[in-house]
């Protein structure tokens, strides 16, 4: 008979999230698989820069599970730099 004594490691799988990217003009959804709400963001980050979106904006990060979420603003380096 085997024991659980807890020492085992434990397999975190990752997570789809829909990241919403918001100014006063636009709204943009995306769902996203990530390990974590931190990398949701940097993921959706790298797709808006790689779409050309240059205007500052909010970035919320919901689990499609709604257990977690994260907030973030987004500043790309071309709008930060005007």
């Amino acid at each position: 008979m085997e024991v659980d004594d807890g020492s085992a490691m434990v397999a975190h799988r990752e997570t789809f999230y829909r990241c919403t990217f918001s100014t006063p003009e636009i709204r943009r959804v995306a769902h996203v698989s990530a390990w974590d709400e931190e990398e949701a963001v940097e993921l959706f980050e790298a797709e808006l820069i790689g779409d050309g979106v240059e205007e500052p904006g909010t970035i919320e990060v919901a689990s499609l599970t709604g257990v977690r979420s994260r907030r973030a603003e987004y500043r790309p380096a071309r709008a930060a730099a005007n």
